[in-house]
């Protein structure tokens, strides 16, 4: 995946994270064929920021 769409995906992921669409932003993040440190950050920072802490756990599992 070229860099441009990584960093696209994880604006996405963030932006949907903050409007509160944790599921829309989980399946941003389960479609990408590459995943950067910014990528997981993304997605540990919206679980955090709307109260899934467990799933955090369950990142590394998927």
């Amino acid at each position: 995946m070229p860099m441009k769409s990584i960093v696209a995906s994880n604006a996405m992921i963030l932006g949907l994270g903050r409007n509160g669409e944790v599921r829309k932003a989980r399946m941003v993040f389960d479609r990408m064929r590459e995943k950067d440190d910014a990528t997981w950050s993304a997605m540990i920072k919206v679980y955090e920021k709307r109260g899934f802490e467990l799933e955090v756990f369950q990142l590394g599992k998927s």
